[in-house]
């Protein structure tokens, strides 16, 4: 078996690690890149639910007289926090109960400074008039 020269595999050998200082930094970007991307599209996809899902409620509520309709928010951040946690690690049918009752506190939160936005809103429009 002939052994390459010296000065043949110091230039393989920094060869290769040229070549491993220009692939890690390029396919740590790259797994980042694409973390970033798949997120965006998950954003995407659940604003696109709640907007879809409050039309369908919006209008179904108009052929109830009186009947109260969330503002788009807090579709926006029940679909958001759903996504979430439906997508953590660790979903089981053990785990199901706690992730739901964390989009429902958020969902009655952004209720809750919904409503006080609105009532807060209406005082300031009389008290301009």
């Amino acid at each position: 078996m002939s052994r390459l020269p010296y000065y043949l595999s110091d230039t393989l050998l920094g060869v290769i690690i040229g070549g491993l200082l220009t692939a890690i930094p390029t396919l740590i970007t790259f797994a980042i890149g694409k973390r970033s991307e798949e997120r965006r599209h998950l954003r995407e996809l659940s604003f696109s639910a709640a907007i879809d899902n409050w039309k369908h409620v919006s209008e179904t509520a108009n052929q109830f007289p009186g009947a109260v309709v969330e503002p788009l928010d807090v579709f926006l951040f029940h679909m958001l926090k759903l996504s979430e946690v439906a997508t953590r690690d660790g979903l089981t049918p053990d785990t199901v109960a706690e992730r739901m009752q964390e989009v429902q506190e958020i969902v009655r939160r952004a209720s809750d400074e919904a409503t006080a936005f609105t009532k807060r809103n209406r005082e300031a429009q009389k008290e301009a008039k």
